[in-house]
């Protein structure tokens, strides 16, 4: 059975599986061979606007694998080191008294073990501070990746969008991908978010001003998938970089097959795709995906504006790439 043949018995379904699981609408792109094979957008965006192709997502943190492929193709560059001190670049004017900043390093970062919360909001004072030593914990930590951010604008004197423009978006014709609501965009093409009643979530949009190196990427279907694409045909990083940024550093607690890789989490495949690379986002009413495989150049990225938005991509997974070590 060919691509389009699986791809459009897939896509025959989702209409039921958004009435089934509640949520409003899709986007689904199907990668194979290291390309983007199939596009579709389904279900409406808010008060019955059909959703489009073109609209703007927040995808929350699939934001993370775009940061961290710009800090790899820096790493390429010979501009940054994986494992030196992020010290001569930035340090958090919380963290000027703890000489623990001195250990931070992108490796650290990247592979989630700043020792610090998700968000320093979490924290008394909402002031950033270690919860655990630097390099002992594997701690989802978006203030990690924020601290990267940080590093690389001032390492380079450029802000991240601009960093990003010139080593991903650029070469890949990513034209409609900023960090952050653009003001001049058409508010009319951004997805609204929705609860588990499928009422519409209010959200304030970050604007580019005020970007992040964890959350809120505005991004397309086409754009995004265009960045996986990329990722599949091993053509942003040396072969050695790339296969550092795929190898299981760092397991996952209680987890077998789950480990960090550098910005992505890995999992062991079957024996025809041995490494799974995935990512996903959740924002209120928001939630998003891409899983990459190298081994056989197949991938797929979904995003979808319900809260129960992960079951339906896990539906989509499974009757698509039909992974057991990812649907269950």
């Amino acid at each position: 059975m060919t691509t389009t043949v699986v791809a459009t018995a897939v896509f025959d379904s989702i209409p039921r599986w958004l009435e089934e699981t509640r949520v409003p609408g899709a986007a689904v792109a199907v990668l194979e061979g290291g390309r983007v094979t199939a596009q579709r957008a389904f279900g409406v965006n808010n008060a019955n606007v059909p959703l489009t192709r073109d609209a703007l997502w927040n995808v929350a943190s699939l934001t993370k694998p775009v940061v961290a492929l710009t800090a790899l193709r820096l790493v390429d560059a010979g501009a940054l080191a994986l494992d030196a001190s992020l010290d001569p670049y930035w340090v958090d004017p919380d963290l000027q008294r703890d000489a623990r900043h001195s250990q931070l390093t992108a490796r650290l970062i990247l592979t989630h073990r700043t020792g610090f919360p998700n968000w320093r909001w979490q924290l008394p004072g909402e002031r950033l501070a270690f919860v655990s030593a630097p390099g002992t914990k594997l701690g989802y930590s978006g203030e990690g990746f924020e601290y990267l951010r940080r590093s690389l604008e001032a390492l380079s004197a450029r802000t991240i969008q601009q960093l990003s423009d010139s080593l991903v978006f650029a070469p890949l014709g990513m034209r409609e991908t900023t960090y952050g609501w653009n003001l001049v965009a058409d508010e009319r093409r951004f997805v609204m978010g929705h609860d588990t009643a499928g009422a519409p979530v209010a959200v304030t949009k970050r604007p580019m001003s005020s970007p992040s190196g964890a959350d809120w990427l505005v991004t397309t279907l086409d754009d995004y998938s265009r960045f996986g694409a990329w990722v599949l045909q091993q053509r942003a990083l040396s072969p050695a970089l790339f296969a550092e940024m795929t190898r299981a550093q760092v397991p996952f607690e209680g987890k077998s097959n789950e480990s960090m890789g550098l910005g992505w989490e890995v999992m062991t495949g079957p024996a025809s795709d041995r490494t799974i690379l995935l990512h996903t986002g959740s924002d209120p009413g928001i939630k998003t995906l891409i899983v990459l495989l190298p081994g056989s150049r197949r991938g797929m990225v979904i995003f979808a504006n319900g809260d129960s938005g992960m079951a339906l991509v896990l539906r989509i997974l499974k009757a698509h790439l039909a992974l057991k070590e990812l649907t269950g």
